[in-house]
């Protein structure tokens, strides 16, 4: 028999019932294995984390129960940035369609945790652990008639239950790594799931082809765009903008560079150059906002030791008194980086001095700030191209080219507020994914 007829056969007769019925059955037991032989450590991170505590009942199928027999999506974020990035589709399903009740679930702590914040009005669970008898626990509590994936999950009992049930399930926004390319081609082959779901809406053409290329049907494939995009603000309340210049103590005309989500090595390299752009530009001021909030000790030193006094966030709040105008700011809070982009007049986005793969440069771009950036994106190839496209943002390959660009910058309000808005339009270009993605779910929906 040929390679390839024989390759079609042995996986017509892997997805044979009774084929299939094995494999799940040495799915559930290696799951069981797993959590058996990891138990020792999850015991500790119990008793350390709160969150992870309190998320034991829902994980084990116990979470609340939908009430009414109305309609139900059910939409699951992994995380905080799945979430995020949920927050407006949401929205706009429940404007499109009151008549629907949304279930939104979480599989972190800290994206539970979001996620009981951001959809308040909704009913939010904890994600189940994906072993049969708890996932048709989970679907007898919340009853959905359309399951949707934010990025892409492959959870063969909830796929295979959901099918089994007549329950859609679609992938939005949906993204596929060349690594995670590599684990699914092997899924594919041992447990095949990718054709229990009913579509996909994926962020762009590379992706769509590695599902192809995993055996999705063109037909079950839309490219849709990237719904974060879609959350990113091109601009902030001034009285908020107002409020925050007031506790940092900068004039409306502050001349601030906004060094955000910087690792170890960037710190020093800014703070070294912060002389030169003062010289430059009397008033020159520097924020820095590491990524990791921990790190607030290292970089306070790092401060110090550079000849400048470093003013905390959360301190200058709490004392009511105005940073010094030498200080250097420095962000110790959680998710008020977006309103530090907005009062920069330079931006640089870190983790791209040094090789941590950069972070997210369009969401000061946005904003319409001037931002720069290192070369080691990997993590956003997509971003930079795009801004390349469009003239919207700058790349540094060094200290020396990340402290001529500042300066230059600086000295010339016109270019900067240029630079920025060529940032804005380049997000603007590709807004709409969201909506395009909400079309589609309400397309799966049996009509009223």
């Amino acid at each position: 028999m040929p390679p390839d007829r024989a390759e079609e056969a042995v996986r017509g007769a892997r997805r044979s019932p009774l084929a299939l019925f094995l494999l799940h059955a040495l799915y559930d037991g290696l799951f069981l294995l797993f959590l058996l032989l990891s138990a020792p450590w999850f015991l500790v991170r119990v008793m350390r984390d709160v969150g992870l505590r309190r998320s034991l009942r829902g994980r084990f199928g116990g979470g609340p129960r939908r009430a009414g027999p109305g309609r139900c999506i059910w939409v699951h974020g992994v995380s905080v940035g799945e979430l995020k990035a949920a927050r407006l589709l949401v929205e706009q399903l429940a404007a499109a369609r009151p008549d629907l009740e949304i279930v939104v679930s979480s599989t972190t702590s800290a994206g539970f945790a979001l996620a009981q914040r951001l959809f308040a009005r909704h009913l939010v669970i904890q994600f189940p652990l994906d072993l049969r008898w708890i996932v048709r626990r989970v679907l007898d509590r919340v009853r959905p008639e359309l399951i949707v994936l934010v990025e892409l999950e492959i959870w063969p009992n909830l796929l295979a239950e959901a099918h089994r049930r007549g329950i859609a399930v679609a992938v939005v926004n949906g993204r596929l790594s060349a690594r995670s390319f590599s684990g699914y081609r092997l899924l594919a082959r041992l447990l095949p799931q990718f054709e229990l779901i009913t579509r996909y809406a994926v962020q762009n053409g590379e992706y769509a082809g590695r599902l192809r290329a995993l055996g999705v049907p063109e037909a079950q494939i839309d490219v849709t765009g990237n719904m974060k995009y879609d959350t990113m603000r091109t601009e902030l309340p001034a009285a908020q903008l107002d409020h925050a210049r007031a506790e940092l103590g900068l004039a409306r005309d502050a001349r601030l560079v906004v060094a955000g989500s910087t690792h170890a090595g960037e710190e020093e390299l800014l703070l070294a150059e912060l002389g030169r752009w003062k010289k430059s530009v009397p008033g020159a001021r520097l924020l820095l906002a590491p990524r990791h909030v921990e790190r607030v000790g290292e970089v306070v030193r790092a401060i110090e030791r550079a000849g400048f006094a470093a003013a905390r966030v959360t301190e200058l709040r709490a004392s009511g008194r105005a940073a010094p105008p030498d200080a250097v700011l420095l962000a110790d809070t959680i998710g008020e980086l977006e309103t530090f982009y907005a009062l920069a007049a330079v931006a640089f986005v870190g983790g791209s001095l040094v090789p941590r793969g950069g972070h997210n440069m369009l969401e000061p771009a946005a904003l319409g700030v001037a931002t720069l950036y290192g070369p080691a994106t990997d993590n956003f190839a997509e971003e930079v191209a795009l801004l390349a496209a469009h003239r919207g943002g700058e790349v540094v390959a060094d200290r020396a080219a990340l402290s001529d660009a500042v300066a230059r910058l600086l000295l010339d309000p016109a270019a900067a507020a240029a630079l920025g808005e060529r940032g804005r339009a380049a997000v603007a270009s590709i807004r709409g994914g969201t909506a395009r993605s909400r079309d589609l779910l309400l397309s799966l929906l049996a009509p009223r």
